[in-house]
Order: structure tokens, then sequence, then C-alpha cells
């Protein structure tokens, strides 16, 4: 089955969406979650990056290899930026791995806010206070149904920021 770049893209942005309502969200030992403090610029490479060993997640229309193909295709005519490493070699010669991906565009960032914003209106904190030893300590909760946030915040995403269309990347 085939799938086109413009479709590919839809995928890539669905999965995107879904990854930031949880990439938003910081979790503690003890159970605990806390709301990612920081700017979309420091922080959207952890909180809406979709890892390259997720892919099979976007779409099961073309297989698992080929979506890698793909994706690098994507990368190099700029339609998503990718996050690189060197030091991969291959027959002798070093060379790049993508590990993740996203497409980086304004309504990236607002979804990025959104998601925050989200959270934290349903009671999940940010931020850190200080110890009585001095140290510095995050601010979390458990006392939220995270699984149905999640559902929420990612519905909600969805439903706001829907298909991804070209003039969204820029």
């Amino acid at each position: 089955m085939k799938i086109t770049n413009e479709e590919l893209m839809h995928e890539i942005w669905r999965m995107q969406l879904e990854k930031t309502a949880s990439g938003v969200i910081n979790h503690y030992i003890g159970g605990g979650i806390g709301l990612e403090s920081g700017t979309y610029d420091e922080r959207k490479h952890y909180a809406c990056d979709v890892h390259i060993m997720d892919r099979d997640k976007i779409t099961k229309k073309i297989g698992y290899t080929r979506l890698l193909h793909r994706i690098r295709r994507l990368s190099d005519d700029g339609s998503i930026k990718t996050l690189m490493t060197t030091g991969t070699y291959l027959k002798g010669k070093r060379v790049s791995t993508v590990l993740t991906f996203m497409i980086d565009c304004k309504e990236a960032e607002s979804a990025y806010y959104d998601s925050c914003e989200f959270w934290r209106s349903n009671g999940v904190p940010s931020g850190t206070y200080k110890l009585e030893d001095g140290r510095d300590c995050c601010r979390t909760t458990m006392d939220v149904d995270y699984d149905k946030l999640l559902k929420e915040c990612r519905k909600m995403l969805v439903g706001k920021y829907g298909l991804f269309t070209p003039k969204n990347n820029g």
C-alpha cells in the first residue's frame, strides 16, 4: 500500500500532537507527576519529538524500514526537523543516525503551551521549592487521574490543531 508525503505528514503531525500531550509531564519515583518547566525552544526535543523507534505507531501503510527512508527524505527536504547523532559506522564510514523527528512550526509551539496550560488547569504543578537543607525539590502531585487527563489532552490538541497542512510548516 502507498502513502503520499501529505498523508505521511498528517500522520506524523497526529503522532506529534499525541506526544506533546504527554511530553510536557515529568514522572517521578513514587508516582508523582509534575509539569515541565521551560520554554518551547528549551524543551521541544523532549516534549514534542517522536522517537525513531516509535515510527511504527505512525502508519501501517508502509513497512518499518521503508518508513525510515521516507522520514529521512522528509528531513532532507526540510519538511521535518530531526535530532541526529553521528558515530554509527557503516562500511568504515561515519554516518548520521536519526534519533527523533518533529514538524517544527508555530502550531507545534502553540500546542506545547496549550498542553502545559491544560495540565496546569487540571491541578498538575510546576516549578520547585526549597527543602530545609537548601536543596531544590520539584513540585508534584498524585491527586489526578493521569490516564483520563492524558486522553482529554490528546483529544483537545487533535481537535484544536487537526490535520497538518503545508501552510503550518514554517
